[in-house]
């Protein structure tokens, strides 16, 4: 055991104390020796990325005012038309993404009207005359203060042209400077991030601070008159190296410590527990599922063997359920051949009733044992789950023919059926159950004569299959929540509608949780709607 710790111990905690001190040495030089000298261009490169964010942000809004401009071509610009004009600003504010204050059109005398229903003059205004002495199609005002609600907003006004290139009034959109403040604010938290005029005043953001450390300014577009500055204070550089530094000496202390308490006990008492478990393990290679009785002080070691044991235990339960199941299996082949015996004698001797009613000439009994032949014949098709389209409008149209039988002239169907090929495959009996509860929820509630319509087509490449029929009274209420529940599969148990979650669940679990059954009501007429992939 001395040995051991010598050879793992002494040389695990040496080479972690050397691995420490040297990454500790690396760090600390890297931080005097690069970080802080590139740390001015690192925040370089940020101001330059934060200034063509913005720069983009003026340019985008700049060109899509100017491409909905050309939309007012052939629009009237003048108070005659402002109603018409403001609905379509309104329109276009309502389906944008863009934080629009307002938006306005401006008339060649300088008469501003604008979505919140204020007009005034904007004669004097600077941005006017910037406006219209300017050659660009589009200029962008100074951060001004909006008139209606106080907030900074930003203005940018683009010319509208007739047929012949002639001005013939403006297109105003003020935008809210939320998106550059936000800009600015998700800065470092010392960070201050402002933006100034060509007169040197802050217009946006906040310099009330001391300005001692690294100082940077970037001009915007020039034609924007604003420059972006970022100021960080010195404190802030200077408390993360401090920080770095406090922290990898804390941590290097904390692992030489943990370390050496961890080696020390994982030697001492690693070997003999891993000894016992493994004398155990290597018993059952040859078939013998013995316990381990072995306890030690070491919980990790104590659950392993719980574990280990746990798992003789199931190996155990295995084996006797594998010997279990396995005579199961036996008892069910067994049955399913004497089950396999019962739907060929229902055949035969419902085509013996068929044959009598024939030679006595009663087609209704003729036809009824037929129809029931044909329903029993797909539905115990030898334990097929997946059969024709074909087969299963068939089988559907045979539960009809017995139940017209008793309904007489109330109950009315038909089919609707799409040419395609019919020939697809289709989960079967789950038409039926639909046809059904259209019959004992609709039909015979009514007690008169009413149609059921079915209809079959393809959607894309899915089947679709609806059942329609006649509701006196329809709760919606009661449809929504019946969705709800077929779409999660969380039926109560005192829900009706068995046939219908039954239908559903199959469909779920046999194509996944996009296929199944859906309700739709429309005024009195209830429609439910089975979708399946048809493969």
């Amino acid at each position: 055991m001395k040995r051991l710790y010598d050879v793992i111990v002494h040389r695990v905690f040496l080479m972690l104390i050397a691995s420490i001190l040297c990454i500790s040495s690396i760090s600390v030089f890297t931080i005097y020796r690069y970080i802080l000298p590139n740390m001015q261009q690192l925040v370089d490169n940020h101001v330059k990325t934060q200034v063509s964010d913005i720069n983009l942000w003026f340019q985008f809004n700049s060109e899509l005012i100017r491409l909905y401009a050309t939309q007012f071509q052939n629009e009237e610009i003048s108070s005659k038309n402002k109603i018409h004009l403001l609905h379509k600003l309104e329109e276009f504010k309502e389906k944008s993404n863009i934080q629009y204050d307002s938006l306005g059109f401006i008339t060649k005398e300088g008469r501003k009207y604008v979505t919140d229903n204020s007009s005034f003059s904007v004669d004097d205004r600077s941005y006017f005359a910037k406006l219209k002495s300017s050659n660009q199609d589009v200029v962008i005002s100074d951060v001004i203060e909006s008139k209606s609600n106080k907030n900074k907003i930003i203005l940018i006004l683009a010319k509208i042209y007739d047929e012949k290139h002639q001005e013939k009034g403006y297109i105003s959109a003020a935008l809210k400077t939320e998106y550059i403040e936000n800009l600015m604010t998700n800065v470092a938290r010392d960070f201050h991030a402002y933006l100034k005029n060509n007169k040197n005043e802050t217009v946006l953001g906040n310099d009330q601070f001391q300005h001692t450390g690294i100082h940077f300014e970037k001009q915007l577009y020039s034609y924007l008159n604003l420059t972006y500055v970022l100021d960080i204070p010195r404190s802030y550089y200077m408390n993360t190296i401090l920080l770095t530094v406090v922290l990898i000496t804390l941590v290097t202390m904390l692992l030489l410590l943990v370390t050496q308490r961890v080696t020390h006990h994982v030697v001492h008492r690693l070997v003999h527990p891993i000894q016992s478990l493994e004398s155990v393990m290597l018993k059952t290679k040859d078939g013998v599922l013995e316990k381990n009785e072995e306890e030690t002080e070491i919980l990790e070691f104590n659950r392993l063997n719980q574990k280990y044991n746990q798992m003789i235990d199931e190996i155990h339960h295995l084996l006797q359920q594998v010997k279990a199941k396995e005579i199961e299996r036996n008892d069910a082949n067994n049955k399913a051949m004497y089950a396999q015996i019962k739907p060929h004698f229902l055949y035969n001797t419902l085509e013996t009733i068929q044959a009598m009613a024939f030679d006595h000439e009663d087609e209704d009994v003729e036809k009824a044992i037929h129809d029931l032949a044909v329903f029993f014949r797909i539905s115990l098709s030898n334990d097929r789950q997946i059969i024709t389209v074909q087969e299963e409008i068939k089988h559907a149209q045979s539960y009809l023919n017995i139940q017209k039988l008793r309904y007489q002239d109330v109950l009315q169907y038909s089919f609707n059926v799409q040419d395609f090929d019919l020939e697809r495959p289709f989960l079967k009996f789950t038409l039926q159950p639909l046809v059904e509860n259209a019959i004992y929820h609709g039909i015979k509630l009514l007690k008169k004569k009413e149609l059921i319509v079915i209809r079959v087509y393809q959607r894309d490449e899915d089947i679709v299959m609806e059942v329609e029929n006649v509701f006196e009274e329809l709760d919606f209420k009661y449809i929504e929540e019946i969705n709800r529940t077929l779409k999660t599969g969380n039926r109560s148990d005192n829900q009706k509608g068995y046939g219908l979650f039954n239908v559903n669940a199959r469909i779920k679990h046999q194509y996944g949780e996009k296929y199944g059954v859906c309700l739709i009501a429309e005024n009195n007429r209830f429609i439910s709607r089975m979708v399946q992939p048809g493969r």
